[in-house]
């Protein structure tokens, strides 16, 4: 509780019987510890869902549950941003697309283009804070695989817009990268 007093000197000062507030702890922090705690966080949620599910459903019925979860989720964004535009059927407008929607999630670092073609774009990332934070809970397999099955964004995504988006590289899987392969039938 959050009571205001006087201090020394009959100064009027907020606090919490000492207490460092939330805002002071977050301001001495550095930025890079700050994200880092942030994606820990995050992973320690996803792991935990993952294992009640898990439990709950066996890993299979997990795996199918959270799949979908997190496509139709993404599918729909996809869909919604390619309406948008008139329901383009190139890659280089997805991934352009993609770019901006990603450049609006703080911290996640920007892709690199490895090969565009005229119905094909391939792109790496080569940090991803979240995939770091799960690999250092040390989970067990079965636990990882659905884990796994969350990071499912980038499918679900080019779906929406009509393509077809391949995961060829997994940081989940010990590569030392995530690359997407996104295609569109030539017309």
């Amino acid at each position: 509780m959050v009571r205001e007093r006087k201090g020394r000197n009959n100064v009027l000062r907020k606090g919490t019987r000492g207490m460092t507030t939330l805002e002071e702890k977050i301001e001495k922090l550095p930025k890079t510890e700050l994200v880092q705690c942030s994606y820990k966080l995050r992973a320690e949620d996803i792991v935990m869902y993952s294992k009640i599910l898990l439990e709950q459903l066996g890993k299979e019925k997990a795996i199918e549950l959270v799949k979908k979860a997190r496509w139709d989720a993404r599918y729909g964004i996809g869909r919604e941003a390619a309406e948008k535009l008139g329901n383009p059927k190139d890659v280089d407008t997805f991934h352009n697309e993609r770019v901006k929607f990603m450049e609006k999630i703080p911290f996640v670092p920007r892709s690199e283009i490895v090969q565009e073609t005229k119905n094909r774009v391939i792109s790496r990332t080569t940090k991803c804070f979240l995939s770091d934070a799960i690999h250092n809970l040390k989970l067990d397999a079965g636990l990882m695989d659905v884990v796994k099955a969350y990071c499912n964004h980038e499918e679900g995504l080019a779906g929406g817009w009509g393509m077809k988006c391949t995961k060829q590289k997994f940081f989940l899987n010990g590569d030392n990268c995530c690359e997407f392969m996104w295609e569109i039938e030539a017309p």
